[in-house]
């Protein structure tokens, strides 16, 4: 089925090649498109993971990251990107479910097979496959990554369920979400749990970082994505002038 899926590609490609793509042709195009979707199925890189079991269903809360309802996101996957996919992220399970589309109109909720999926772009922001980060080891299978500069710095997010079959609600509670940041600095990577810590990673530039957050209003525990960007082009700035004056 693939070599078929493959021949039948090649011949359309070869149709369209040195061809300016006019109004018709493109609607041709777009019939191609269908018509291998409906005969050959998804791409075998994107549907490529198992059937999604959730837990815990009636339990107060959910294990989501961000929201409950389906993220639009950009799928990398093995070199390849696909657009417009309907993602989340149970942070608990620690694995990214699409709402998988098996053709003919049929979805259903599928784990992203995580040796495969490189990264997702999702809310302005890009989760990489953790394993890819050269120099560091990261407790969960995806992390955000709020800057990537001569440093990274990026963020891990996790919840809890706590089976408390006693009082309300009855039925269990998932927890609030945590998020945790690091920085790889240096080929190290440093835990970033306070503003303290973060300093001591920029001793030559705190109190320029400390009157940045003042001016900002950026109070570093409850600091936004972007307003973490700001942060650390700024630091990155300081240290990069500091070295010209050296």
């Amino acid at each position: 089925m693939n070599t078929q899926f493959r021949l039948f590609c090649l011949v359309c490609i070869l149709l369209f090649a040195g061809e300016e793509l006019s109004a018709q042709a493109h609607s041709q195009w777009k019939e191609i498109i269908q018509y291998t979707k409906v005969n050959y199925g998804p791409d075998p890189l994107l549907i490529n993971g198992e059937y999604y079991q959730p837990k815990h269903r009636v339990a107060n809360g959910h294990p989501w990251l961000f929201t409950a309802e389906w993220i639009p996101a950009t799928l990398f996957i093995h070199g390849h990107s696909f657009d417009q996919q309907q993602v989340k992220y149970d942070i608990i399970s620690d694995c990214i479910v699409l709402l998988g589309n098996l053709g003919n109109d049929k979805k259903t909720a599928l784990v992203l097979n995580a040796t495969l999926t490189d990264s997702i772009h999702m809310l302005d922001t890009k989760f990489i496959r953790a394993s890819l980060l050269a120099h560091c080891s990261l407790p969960k299978a995806y992390t955000a990554i709020l800057w990537a500069g001569k440093d990274t710095l990026c963020a891990i997010f996790e919840k809890s369920y706590l089976a408390t079959y006693y009082n309300k609600p009855p039925y269990g509670k998932y927890t609030q979400t945590r998020r945790t940041l690091w920085l790889i600095k240096d080929q190290r990577i440093h835990p970033v749990t306070s503003k303290k810590d973060f300093l001591q990673q920029y001793s030559q530039e705190k109190e320029a970082i400390r009157k940045f957050l003042r001016k900002e209003g950026i109070f570093f525990k409850k600091a936004t994505f972007e307003q973490f960007r700001r942060l650390m082009y700024f630091c990155e700035a300081s240290k990069t002038q500091r070295n010209d004056r050296n």
